[in-house]
């Protein structure tokens, strides 16, 4: 399982005030390998409608222009494009890298999940994250590379090194 958008009723501080969360880690490990008292590391999910509209676009790309330069815009964010087929009236949302918390997945499993990344949208949250840690801008063919490398002998994931796709 990639990192995925779930529901969670018992998560964050308040616990139980966060409305759905972006798994951080472990991801791929949540399936099989997983034990029953787990902890996974999650991050809040906002809608973008809960910012200052001057914001949103800015938060949905990642970038900004400021005095014709392109710089990373928000870099505690990432914004999670709507579902296929999402209404659109229904919201998108941001995950913010500063608001985690640590929960069972025993409790994330209770809360369904709603949907899970693409390999190549694991590989920009990669990106996204080691900007935000180390403000180190990593080529996006790196991180692709640095995966393929890390899941080629992984035989449940067999292809996807050289695709991109699971079979």
């Amino acid at each position: 399982m990639f990192a995925a958008l779930q529901p969670c009723r018992s998560c964050g501080p308040a616990r139980g005030s966060w409305r759905k969360v972006l798994i951080l880690h472990p991801s791929c490990e949540l399936g099989a390998k997983a034990a029953a008292d787990t902890e996974v590391l999650v991050a809040r999910a906002t809608p973008v409608s809960a910012i200052g509209k001057s914001q949103r676009p800015a938060v949905r790309m990642g970038w900004a222009e400021r005095d014709g330069k392109l710089l990373v815009a928000h870099a505690n964010t990432l914004w999670l494009p709507p579902l296929p087929g999402q209404a659109t009236s229904t919201p998108d949302w941001y995950v913010d890298f500063r608001r985690l918390a640590s929960v069972s997945l025993r409790d994330l499993r209770a809360g369904g999940r709603e949907a899970a990344m693409t390999h190549d949208a694991r590989v920009h949250l990669i990106r996204r994250e080691i900007y935000f840690k180390y403000r180190w801008l990593v080529d996006v063919a790196e991180v692709q590379g640095n995966e393929a490398d890390r899941i080629g002998s992984d035989p449940t994931l067999k292809g996807l090194a050289q695709t991109g796709r699971l079979p």
